[in-house]
């Protein structure tokens, strides 16, 4: 009884057990991501949407009727081998919720991502595995006279290039974790 007991328990074990295929990372494939800057968080203060990852601009832009225009670069960050074509990154809006900022309007309050403007800075170049894509923020006329602290969100997507890398907190490279969202401060001054 004791033997078909241990049978019967080893078999039930062998027969729970499945193979699972897991997804290995190839040089094949091309990811991006931002690379994180320790000390550049808003976690404390943010409400997150997708509660994944944060970046934003140490020192705040200024627009203002003398200077409408203002530009914040992003570093992104390609994971995979150097490519002999140019690859097209794209970014879209994100809802970035952060306390005593308003959140930008595209088109009103920044270059929308899909701008021709935009789009040609939106380039992986040729041989490279990084470059700096621009956030264009610009001053809002309707509000003038008023100050007013703005945040642009945006968040990495999968183009026919490039691949976002992975969204879960494990995920690092070179010891720093991959970002896939960033947000981007900037006040309008009553000037």
């Amino acid at each position: 009884m004791k033997k078909l007991f241990i049978v019967l328990v080893v078999g039930l074990m062998l027969a729970a057990c499945t193979r699972e295929e897991v997804d290995v990372f190839s040089l094949e494939d091309n990811y991006i991501y931002f690379p994180y800057d320790n000390g550049t968080t808003l976690a404390t203060s943010m409400v997150p949407g997708d509660s994944i990852y944060y970046f934003y601009n140490k020192s705040s832009l200024t627009v203002k009727s003398a200077q409408q225009r203002d530009t914040f670069y992003f570093e992104v960050r390609a994971a995979g081998l150097a490519k002999s074509v140019d690859r097209q990154i794209k970014i879209v809006p994100w809802s970035c919720e952060v306390s005593g900022f308003t959140e930008a309007v595209e088109g009103v309050n920044y270059v929308p991502f899909d701008d021709p403007e935009m789009v040609k800075n939106l380039v992986l170049p040729a041989d490279s595995v990084q470059v700096k894509i621009p956030v264009i923020v610009t001053y809002d006329p309707s509000i003038a006279g008023t100050a007013k602290s703005f945040i642009v969100g945006l968040k990495l997507i999968d183009s026919g290039d490039l691949r976002v890398m992975g969204t879960n907190f494990n995920i690092t490279v070179v010891d720093k974790a991959a970002r896939t969202h960033a947000c981007v401060r900037f006040n309008q001054s009553s000037l």
